[in-house]
């Protein structure tokens, strides 16, 4: 049977371990251990600290609710996105 290789594989020297999460109508593959922990600090603190978090808010029912989970919409440079005004932030040149 064929096998897909991960991208995230060999980022920490080792595979990573991939759980497939149940959802309906997606799919979502965690893969544990993708880096290691002292990587994933500095990932989770670049992107925590550098990233434009804004609470958005809905109109449901002529009421104005905020959103249950920030957002930051991203996209490269020159380019028009419907949500994104933002240029895509190059976390330490690892992600993209």
């Amino acid at each position: 049977m064929y096998s897909q290789l991960s991208l995230l594989d060999g980022l920490n020297g080792e595979q990573t371990q991939e759980q497939i999460l149940p959802m309906p109508d997606a799919e979502v593959i965690l893969h544990r251990n993708a880096f290691k922990s002292k990587k994933s600090d500095e990932l989770y603190f670049d992107l925590y600290s550098t990233i434009n978090w804004k609470q958005e808010f809905a109109v449901l029912f002529n009421r104005s609710i905020a959103l249950p989970r920030l957002t930051a919409w991203y996209g490269n440079p020159g380019k028009v996105y419907t949500y994104s005004i933002s240029a895509w932030n190059r976390s330490r040149g690892i992600l993209y």
